[in-house]
């Protein structure tokens, strides 16, 4: 049972690590000014994160519809996560713990890449198009 119990809890440490790194990777690549440091977030480091991502990347929201998220420090911050995920499609997952903030860091990381993308969809494919064959 200890031998079992301690694989078990050894999957579940390495599993938050690594989806603790693709999402370093991810920042780092969406040029997050602390992308570093975000296996050492408090609380209200998350919070900002996520809104981080939203003002900069994903913009999802109009400026005035990003309040709930804004106030960082408010009570009513966690239901306006959950709200902005939702809609977002990501459902209602929990919020509680620090894996399921990397986990939804990690989501909403992988998001924003997406949209970043999209952005620039038409000039990355010119980019790679192969080039017109000679006369």
């Amino acid at each position: 049972l200890v031998l079992w119990l301690e694989n078990r809890i050894g999957s579940f440490l390495l599993a938050a690590m690594i989806v603790g790194a693709a999402c370093l990777r991810k920042l780092q690549a969406l040029e997050h000014p602390q992308a570093a440091s975000l296996g050492e977030l408090d609380e209200t480091g998350f919070r900002n994160l996520v809104l981080w991502l939203e003002n900069r990347k994903i913009r999802y929201y109009t400026e005035g519809d990003r309040k709930g998220l804004k106030d960082v420090g408010g009570k009513g911050w966690d239901d306006a996560l959950l709200k902005y995920l939702d809609e977002l499609g990501a459902g209602k997952p929990s919020i509680k713990g620090d894996l399921a903030k990397q986990q939804i860091a990690d989501w909403l990381a992988s998001y924003a890449i997406g949209m970043e993308y999209s952005d620039r969809a038409s000039t990355l494919a010119a980019v790679a198009a192969p080039p017109p064959p000679p006369p």
